[in-house]
């Protein structure tokens, strides 16, 4: 069977005080943008071997670690400029039971993407993503905002990060899942 890629939609944004209407893909949304048809994405990369290797260096502990600190990171309403609302309105809101299944998906997602086993049970990045309206930007800004100082502030090396975690985040086809916007 051949593998299918569904994105579900990209946004383009519309200045403020532009009156927002339903679209023909059925998404409109309160932070000035609508959705428009996205652009395939590009073939992947091969990620790095040493991408493979960083559960085993960093071990659970790290990975804990690095996911508190991004969590902390990214529900900080001083970043929300750059990263958008949807960590405020979609996790820092939500109750509790919401805000421990993110943060062990979230985990769990980035230990299976770095070589560790896969207890991932959550949904696909694209459908966990859908209707947040992510644009580029927003994506880099939470990778270069909230990711890399979590992995900094945990002790990670610097060579490690540019050579191992960058690589596979930064990939156009593994960001694709998450952008839904242009």
């Amino acid at each position: 069977m051949k593998a299918t890629r569904i994105l579900l939609s990209a946004c383009i944004l519309l200045p403020v005080g532009v009156a927002l209407t339903q679209t023909s893909c059925g998404t409109k949304t309160a932070s000035g943008s609508t959705c428009v048809a996205p652009a395939p994405a590009p073939a992947a990369k091969a990620a790095p071997a040493c991408a493979s290797t960083m559960f085993a260096t960093y071990k659970q502990a790290g990975f804990d670690a690095v996911n508190a600190q991004i969590v902390k990171l990214a529900t900080q309403t001083s970043l929300v400029p750059a990263i958008g609302d949807s960590f405020q309105t979609d996790i820092v809101a939500a109750s509790t039971a919401r805000q421990t299944e993110f943060t062990t998906n979230l985990e769990d997602f980035l230990i299976v993407a770095f070589g560790g086993p896969n207890n991932y049970t959550g949904p696909s990045m694209v459908n966990a993503h859908a209707g947040l309206n992510i644009t580029s930007a927003q994506y880099d800004a939470f990778i270069t905002q909230v990711v890399v100082p979590a992995l900094t502030t945990v002790g990670v090396a610097s060579s490690d990060i540019s050579n191992c975690f960058a690589p596979v985040v930064t990939d156009a086809n593994f960001k694709a899942q998450f952008v839904t916007c242009q």
